[in-house]
C-alpha cells in the first residue's frame, strides 16, 4: 500500500506539471502587450517623424522669407553699384538674414552666388542668388532616420530693363507727379516713371489711356474705373527711383546761358507762320494756323508755351527750353485740346533720323531745374497736353 502511493504520487504530479505546461502555452492572455511592448519604439519614431516634418515644414517657410528678403537687399545692393564684390554682397546678404534672425554659421549656412549657378537666370551678372541651409533638428524621427536632414531655401534677385523711360517724373513726394485724365489717349514708344512715394505717383483717371512699356513707379500707380493702362510688361509699382537721366548723374544738362532775346516780347500768332532757333522772351502762343519750327533750339523765357485749339505744331530737330533769369518766372507748356503737333527731337545732324547725340540731342521739351513745382497757395505748377489733341512727340519730355 504504501509502496504503491509512493509510485503514484510523483507520477500524479508530473502529469500536473504536464497539464499546466501545456495550458501556458496555449495561453494568449498578455501576448498584445508583448507586441505593442516591441513595436512601440517604431509607432513612437513614425509618429514622431510626423511631428518633426511639421517644423521642418514652420522652419522652411521662415528660412524662405528669409532667403527672399535677402536676395532684395542683394539686388538693391547690386543695383547701386553693379561692380559690387561678391565679398560686399555677401556682407550685405547676410547682414539682412541676421535681421530676421538667421545668422551666417550659426543657424546655418548662407551662401551668396552672383551670377546665379542654376536656373533660367544662370551666369547673368545683373542677378544674385541665396541659397539658405539649416540642419533640421530630429526630436523623434532620429528613432527611424540614420541620415541628417537638411533644410534648404532659395530665392533668386535681379534688375531687368524693360525699355528706356522718356517720360520721367521726378518730384519725390507729390501726388501726380506724372498725372493723365479727362479723354487723353496717349501712346509711348518707350517707358515712363515716377520717383514720387505718393500711392498716385503715377495718376490715370476719367477715359484717360496710357500705352507705354514700362510704367514704373517708386510709390503706386493709380489707374481709375474708367481710364486703362497698357504695357507689354507687367507695370512695376513700388520699384527703385530711377535717376535724373538729364542731371548731375547721367547728362548733367543745363540751361543755356541769358543773351539777348530775338522777341522781346510774347510772340502770338494767328496765320501760317515758320519760325527760326532762338530766345523768346515773354512767350509763344499760337492761337490758330501752322507753325513750322526749323531745325535747332528755342528758349522760351519767362514765358509760356501755348497754343489755341486748331493749331498746328510742325518740327523736324527741334528742343524747346522752358526757363528765365528768375526761376520763379519759368512758363509752362499747355497744348490746348483740338492742336495737332508733330514734334521730333534733333539728333547728331539736328535731325531725327539717326542716333541722338549732341548737347540737346534727344529732348523735346527741357523745363529749368530750378523752376518750382509750386506756385502760389501750394498749387502745383503744371504742363498739360489736354484731351482732344493729336499729337506726334518723338523724344524726351
Amino acid at each position: 500500500m504504501t509502496f504503491a502511493k509512493f509510485l503514484e504520487g510523483p507520477s500524479g504530479r508530473l502529469a500536473d506539471c504536464s497539464r499546466s505546461f501545456g495550458r501556458f502555452v496555449a495561453d494568449q492572455a498578455g501576448a498584445s502587450f508583448i507586441i505593442t511592448a516591441l513595436s512601440f519604439p517604431v509607432i513612437l519614431g513614425f509618429a514622431g517623424l510626423g511631428l518633426d516634418a511639421a517644423m521642418w515644414y514652420a522652419d522652411k517657410r521662415q528660412n524662405q522669407t528669409v532667403a527672399d528678403s535677402a536676395a532684395v537687399a542683394g539686388t538693391i545692393a547690386l543695383s547701386r553699384d553693379p561692380g559690387l564684390s561678391l565679398g560686399d554682397l555677401e556682407i550685405v546678404v547676410r547682414g539682412s538674414a541676421a535681421d530676421n534672425g538667421f545668422v551666417h554659421g550659426s543657424h546655418g549656412a548662407v551662401t551668396v552666388n552672383n551670377p546665379p549657378a542654376a536656373g533660367p537666370n544662370a551666369g547673368n551678372a545683373s542677378f544674385i542668388e541665396v541659397v539658405v541651409a539649416q540642419t533640421a533638428q530630429t526630436y523623434f524621427s532620429g528613432m527611424v532616420l540614420d541620415a541628417a536632414v537638411t533644410i534648404q531655401t532659395r530665392a533668386v534677385g535681379g534688375i531687368s530693363t524693360f525699355g528706356e523711360h522718356c517720360v520721367v517724373g521726378l518730384d519725390p513726394n507729390i501726388d501726380g507727379a506724372i498725372h493723365m485724365w479727362g479723354t487723353a489717349d496717349v501712346a509711348l514708344s518707350c517707358g515712363i516713371a515716377s520717383n514720387s512715394s505718393s500711392d498716385k505717383a503715377i495718376q490715370i483717371e476719367g477715359n484717360a489711356s496710357l500705352t507705354a512699356d514700362p510704367a514704373q513707379a517708386y510709390g503706386d500707380i493709380y489707374v481709375g474705373s474708367n481710364a486703362t493702362l497698357t504695357t507689354k510688361s507687367p507695370p512695376q509699382p513700388l520699384s527703385a527711383r530711377v535717376s535724373d537721366p538729364y542731371g548731375a548723374a547721367g547728362r548733367d544738362l543745363e540751361v543755356p546761358p541769358p543773351s539777348a532775346c530775338d522777341e522781346p516780347s510774347e510772340l502770338k500768332l494767328t496765320s501760317d507762320t515758320v519760325l527760326d532757333p532762338g530766345r523768346y522772351c515773354g512767350g509763344l502762343w499760337l492761337k490758330s494756323g501752322t507753325m513750322t519750327f526749323n531745325p535747332g533750339v528755342y528758349i522760351i523765357d519767362e514765358g509760356d508755351f501755348r497754343t489755341n485749339g486748331g493749331a498746328t505744331l510742325i518740327g523736324d530737330g527741334v528742343t524747346f527750353i522752358l526757363t528765365a533769369d528768375d526761376p520763379d518766372d519759368t512758363g509752362t507748356f499747355k497744348m490746348n485740346g483740338g492742336t495737332s503737333a508733330q514734334l521730333t527731337a534733333p539728333d547728331k545732324d539736328g535731325h531725327a533720323a539717326g542716333p541722338f547725340e549732341g548737347e540737346y540731342a534727344g529732348i523735346l521739351f527741357f523745363v529749368d531745374p530750378a523752376a518750382p513745382s509750386f506756385g502760389s497757395g501750394s498749387q502745383m505748377i503744371s504742363h498739360d497736353v489736354q484731351g482732344g489733341t493729336d499729337t506726334d512727340f518723338r523724344g524726351a519730355i
